[in-house]
């Protein structure tokens, strides 16, 4: 086979996401065609998924002097820089990947978590920005301008709409529902938080932290069942070993 057809079978098992089938086929393909670029990408990129930092990294700056890296070989890459301690080339991988028109929109919430691990925020925001306005109703864009906006001390009310909007997007997100009904008592929105709240299985929530909110929220707005519900949830996530508090 070619070097263009082993490439082609491991795009096909990555297509899957089966990486491991993937980056197998990948090394194979090496073996008889060791300077080829896109298999080195497909080794790293597949390495990248599998959680072996340290081999996507060998494959993948390998490959960078074959060949200019696809976008998400460079978002691997970043993130196994990232993850190695080598955070200033994992930041300018980012940044290139944020400026980068041919970046597909499906890259980019990893280019914001990435930028948000290594503490750039701002960065992260303006990759949140993009992504809202190239997908209108892209939940998690939304939810990221509104944790970034936070971060970096916006005043609440300036975030609250993309926090609303994740939420009419995703209501069956716990974290968007809950972090909203947050916002809104910390406005002094009560009533309206509790609404969102009122009906909410207690046994859905694992975060010791938000069931203190929670249970504070309730006391405000006199829901004692309600309130007692996330007592009694508190209590016995508190009393198993290792609970989120």
């Amino acid at each position: 086979m070619s070097a263009a057809d082993w490439a082609a079978r491991c795009l096909e098992c990555f297509h899957h996401q089966q990486y491991a089938e993937s980056d197998a086929l990948a090394r194979r393909g090496l073996a008889d065609f060791p300077d080829d670029g896109l298999l080195w990408q497909l080794h790293g990129a597949a390495s990248w998924f599998l959680g072996d930092l340290a081999a996507a990294r060998r494959a993948l700056e390998t490959a960078q002097t074959l060949a200019p890296l696809q976008p998400l070989s460079r978002c691997a890459l970043a993130g196994a820089y990232s993850q190695t301690g080598d955070s200033e080339l994992a930041r300018a991988l980012y940044v290139s990947l944020l400026q980068d028109d041919r970046c597909p929109s499906s890259l980019l919430p990893k280019v914001a978590t990435g930028l948000g691990r290594l503490g750039e925020y701002w960065t992260a925001l303006q990759v949140c920005r993009k992504l809202a306005r190239l997908q209108p109703t892209h939940h998690a864009a939304y939810f990221g301008l509104a944790y970034y906006m936070a971060k970096l001390d916006y005043p609440s009310e300036c975030y609250l709409r993309h926090l609303v909007r994740a939420h009419q997007l995703a209501p069956e997100l716990l974290p968007y529902r809950i972090n909203l009904a947050m916002l809104l008592a910390d406005l002094g929105r009560a009533e309206h938080a509790h609404r969102l709240i009122r009906e909410l299985p207690a046994a859905a929530i694992a975060c010791t932290c938000w069931l203190h909110r929670l249970i504070d929220l309730c006391d405000t707005v006199g829901d004692d069942a309600q309130g007692r519900a996330f007592r009694e949830r508190l209590d016995h996530l508190l009393s198993c070993p290792g609970s989120n508090s």
